[in-house]
């Protein structure tokens, strides 16, 4: 299963639909905390104890791979073995970019 954290539910369809292009057979379940980002927003930081909260959440349903979609969260994303929406697009850029 591909589990998804989201900080708004505008992702969800979305990343479905996306995933369903390229493997109709997939399993997905998407988690939407928009406090994470609210909170990133208001206070000039990211609070890592939530976001770490909200992964372990999703580590009960036992996913093969947990993706988050906050490019706010990437660093947090990296040190909790999280994939990363926003880090294959940047190499994918920078790889295009310089050949």
């Amino acid at each position: 299963m591909i589990a998804f954290l989201h900080t708004s539910k505008i992702h969800v369809e979305r990343f479905e639909n996306l995933v369903r292009r390229f493997d109709k057979n997939s399993i997905m379940q998407h988690f939407v905390n928009e406090e994470l980002l609210e909170n990133a927003l208001k206070n000039g930081k990211t609070d890592s104890f939530s976001f770490v909260n909200a992964v372990e959440k999703i580590r009960k349903y036992n996913p093969d791979l947990i993706i988050c979609t906050c490019s706010t969260y990437g660093e947090l994303s990296d040190a909790n073995n999280i994939e990363r929406i926003d880090k294959p697009i940047a190499q994918h850029i920078v790889k295009i970019t310089t050949e």
